[in-house]
């Protein structure tokens, strides 16, 4: 298999909201006279955390999803702002801004492609060690949060019993080494 097996002889907008677009694209694979149609969600990387509390409590966020049209559990998170001076930055931004903690510590994650067939963004994680309540939540008018702190101790259990059904997330509470 090759990385480069395929021309592109068409591409285009399809879509474009605020903060995403759907790119339309005709494709050919290298060695086929026929050109395929792709579609492609370009949007910003995430950001997200897992903050800790000295407690050994996940902080963590329950809002409602338009996608499943459910409420999930989640870790904080967001698109990254280029305004943010890195992804860190943007994780803690996030952090605060959906739960009103903060932490002095943010160890990096392994980095996450969501989607790679549909979507072009990368997920990056921290986990936030010792984080502490520092100020107020910030949310934003799209943005009905509730701020949920999970015992360490029972975060396995809820996950086998899916108490946590975003993929990334998961994957992220996995990889921490935490659960």
């Amino acid at each position: 298999m090759s990385d480069q097996g395929w021309s592109i002889s068409e591409r285009s907008t399809a879509f474009k909201a605020r903060r995403w677009e759907v790119e339309r694209s005709l494709r050919t694979r290298k060695g086929s006279p026929t050109p395929h149609e792709f579609f492609l969600i370009r949007i910003a990387d995430f950001v997200h955390v897992i903050p800790v509390t000295p407690k050994g409590e996940l902080v963590m966020v329950r809002q409602f999803r338009h996608g499943i049209e459910a409420p999930t559990l989640e870790v904080p998170g967001g698109l990254y702002d280029p305004a943010d001076a890195c992804p860190a930055a943007g994780a803690r931004r996030e952090m605060r801004e959906e739960t009103g903690y903060d932490a002095p510590i943010l160890r990096p994650l392994p980095l996450l492609h969501p989607n790679p067939a549909l979507l072009n963004c990368r997920a990056h994680f921290f986990v936030a060690e010792k984080a502490e309540p520092s100020a107020a939540t910030a949310l934003e008018a799209t943005e009905d949060v509730e701020v949920v702190l999970v015992p360490l101790a029972d975060a396995r259990r809820m996950i086998e019993h899916g108490a946590f059904t975003n993929a990334t997330h998961l994957a992220a509470l996995l990889l921490s080494g935490l659960v």
